[in-house]
């Protein structure tokens, strides 16, 4: 795992999808999550991350994670 920081209020999903009902929840900006470090894909035209928000696993678009 490696640590993320958001840099801008994001949403968090539980596909890698713009989807309606895909949204589970909304990190603040300068949020610090976990993201696994060997998942990365691209979907509908970004990269995302999937990142653990509690005990569970979500996915997040990169554009607005940056390594801590």
């Amino acid at each position: 795992m490696i640590k993320m920081r958001t840099t801008t209020r994001l949403n968090y999903r539980s596909e890698c999808s713009f989807e309606a009902g895909t949204i589970v929840g909304v990190l603040e900006e300068n949020t610090i999550v976990s993201a696994s470090e060997n998942f990365s894909t691209f979907a509908c035209g970004h990269h995302w991350y999937r990142i653990k928000v509690g005990r569970k696993y979500y996915y997040a678009v990169a554009d607005w994670l940056e390594k801590v």
